[in-house]
């Protein structure tokens, strides 16, 4: 049984959450949650991959036990954020496991500083690089429409939550809709508050500029758009064009977070991709 230490470490002026585990000196994996998540998310897919690897699990600002600032939630500065715990925990070029929201700051990250992390592997991102630069009034209405259903969720009771998600994620285990719903009730309302303007941000980054920089190896894992992906296959091509060396895993029959779906499937693909040189 992994025994997971937590800490806070401050980055600037905003305190950051986080839990590790594994064998001290063993090769480092970082991972980084979507939006509404936090660390604990991510087990028990860190407690197998604690048993050969240090491993971090990090509580985003706004999430988990992190402090949450009233503003500052652009990608940019979850950048920032990610860089600054790895220079205070003196992570040497880490793998960087991100989800959604988390896939696109390791993304991001691996391009701004090409020379932090290892291996980059991305569950399901919202595909920036296929939207237009401007944000249109559809895509900015959904991105409302999503910030609606955050702050509605957080007025529900932890039973509500449960009943909510076990039925709009029929595959998910019991600990992960539990987890799921413990984060929902930590996550700050600053976080859904500022999604309008990490969309507008997001939107405004040169992705073709950026994603050329991505120099490390990178794997994209991503489910169907009709069980919730964010990802299509197209997209997915598309990510190639701009990064031809990412691989890429399709695991069939998971939706938006495939390492819940098929916890199976989501680890082979990753150790697979730790075992490549």
């Amino acid at each position: 049984m992994v025994a997971w230490q937590r800490r806070v470490t401050r980055v600037g002026q905003v305190g950051l959450h986080l839990a590790r585990g594994g064998p001290a000196g063993a090769p480092a994996i970082v991972a980084l949650h979507g939006i509404g998540d936090d660390g604990e998310c991510w087990r028990p897919v860190a407690d197998d991959l604690a048993s050969d690897h240090d491993v971090v699990l990090l509580d985003a600002r706004g999430h988990g036990r992190s402090d949450a600032p009233v503003a500052g939630y652009t990608t940019s500065e979850h950048v920032a954020d990610v860089a600054g715990v790895l220079a205070a925990l003196d992570l040497h070029r880490p793998l960087l496991l991100g989800h959604s929201m988390g896939a696109v700051t390791a993304l991001a990250l691996a391009a701004l500083h090409p020379g932090l992390p290892g291996r980059i592997a991305l569950e399901d991102p919202p595909p920036w690089w296929s939207r237009p630069s401007t944000p249109n009034e559809v895509e900015l209405a959904r991105t409302r429409s999503l910030q609606a259903t955050i702050l509605a969720l957080k007025r529900r009771t932890h039973g509500e939550l449960l009943e909510i998600q076990r039925e709009a994620a029929p595959r998910w285990s019991n600990a992960a809709l539990e987890r799921w719903a413990d984060s929902t009730q930590r996550l700050s309302a600053h976080v859904p508050l500022a999604l309008e303007e990490q969309h507008r941000s997001n939107s405004g980054l040169q992705w073709p500029s950026l994603l050329a920089r991505v120099r490390c190896p990178a794997l994209l894992l991503h489910g169907d758009t009709d069980r919730g992906g964010a990802l299509d296959a197209a997209a997915a091509r598309s990510l190639r064009v701009h990064v031809p060396h990412v691989e890429v895993a399709h695991l069939p029959g998971a939706g938006h977070t495939p390492r819940h779906e098929d916890p199976r499937g989501y680890l082979a693909a990753v150790r697979g991709f730790l075992a490549t040189t």
